[in-house]
């Protein structure tokens, strides 16, 4: 084997890897999307019983007393998860900012719950770290694309 036939097969291994590579990162990223979308859905409908069932908050007041607020901004952040989750699916390095954003003020949202709901909070907020790492872990395809 001569030295041309050896770099062409190093760089065909080398492509080979670099596109590997990214179809993980593409992996990881529809993760996310699914993971935001997941927890969008689930901070809209935390939103909606906070309206609709007073009486259950009632016993053990959230940080702030006034539960429609609470039920509005949980409303509010379930739907820019959503929308980070569209932007997020679109590969877009703004989505991708904006995900990571919305997932560390989520989590810090949902800490404030865990007097309240201990294991919902908790659930709610390892999904927030695993979108934040699929996120972070995954800024090559949104290079690619911006």
């Amino acid at each position: 084997m001569d030295e041309a036939e050896r770099r062409a097969q190093d760089k065909e291994m080398e492509e080979r890897e670099q596109k590997s590579h990214l179809a993980s990162e593409q992996i990881w990223a529809d993760f996310a999307v699914l993971v935001f979308l997941l927890a969008g859905l689930l901070n809209v409908i935390t939103g909606i019983t906070l309206f609709a069932m007073k009486s259950d908050f009632q016993d053990k007041p959230l940080l702030y007393h006034n539960l429609d607020l609470v039920g509005g901004a949980m409303i509010v952040l379930g739907l820019l998860s959503l929308l980070s989750s569209f932007l997020i699916w679109r590969r877009s390095p703004g989505g991708r900012i904006l995900g990571i954003f919305m997932a560390l003020l989520a989590a810090c949202v949902w800490f404030f719950y865990i007097d309240q709901r201990p294991v919902w909070s908790i659930i709610m907020i390892a999904m927030y770290v695993l979108i934040m790492f699929t996120l972070v872990q995954a800024r090559e395809i949104f290079k690619s694309r911006g």
